[in-house]
């Protein structure tokens, strides 16, 4: 009984890091305005976040496995 909480959390917890990205999307008009950037701009601000998200998550993965999770938390 217990894993199927532990799966039902974890399915949540995805969907609301997956939609916690899309916002981005979302609010790209009102950071465009704000920011006077051009379409172009923006679509290079938003790659280098998903590239950074990405290199991130493999790093940060990989220490992971390498030491104790409590050695591998950020203090923020």
């Amino acid at each position: 009984m217990m894993r199927w909480v532990v799966l039902a959390m974890l399915f949540l917890l995805s969907v609301m890091n997956y939609t916690d990205k899309s916002v981005l999307g979302l609010a790209a008009d009102p950071i465009m305005n704000e920011l006077n950037l051009s379409y172009d701009q923006f679509g290079l601000v938003g790659s280098s976040f998903f590239a950074a998200y990405a290199i991130g998550s493999i790093i940060l993965g990989t220490l992971t496995y390498r030491f104790n999770t409590k050695f591998t938390n950020l203090p923020f």
